[in-house]
């Protein structure tokens, strides 16, 4: 009895250890895996073991194809691109791309809103399946 004591309080204890929150602001909704820190006034960031997490919201002008485009090409200077997928969040164009800087992955998701620009950087040093969670759970309202 005392063993399944002491198993039960192991595993509360990892299920504590693993909460998520949630950072809700106008306009959109997403969980990190520790507390976000409001770095700018539309700017969020998270490190958190070996990944970091950056969420920005800024105006934007052009179609998302152009938006998505100077990105990249921006990304591109500083970064070696490795891919970029097409998507959509909550029914609004989306773009995710991959890079790498001296062997360690970098991923961006961007989506465009009327005139907004919702930007997840990742810096993914750890767990690529909690960067997954962070990405799935970016939603626009």
């Amino acid at each position: 009895m005392k063993r399944i004591l002491t198993l039960w309080l192991l595993l509360a204890g990892v299920a504590l250890a693993q909460s998520w929150h949630t950072l809700k602001e106008e306009g959109f909704q997403i969980q990190f895996p520790s507390e976000p820190k409001k770095i700018e006034a539309a700017a969020w960031e998270v490190d958190h073991n070996s990944n970091s997490y950056r969420l920005s919201v800024d105006t934007c002008e052009g179609t998302p194809d152009e938006v998505f485009a100077s990105a990249k090409d921006e990304f591109s200077k500083s970064f070696t691109f490795v891919s970029e997928k097409a998507l959509t969040v909550d029914g609004h164009q989306a773009k995710q791309f991959k890079f790498t800087l001296e062997g360690t992955a970098i991923e961006c998701l961007m989506v465009v809103k009327e005139s907004k620009l919702y930007m997840l950087m990742m810096i993914v040093g750890g767990s690529a399946d909690e960067a997954k969670k962070v990405l799935s759970s970016l939603h626009l309202s």
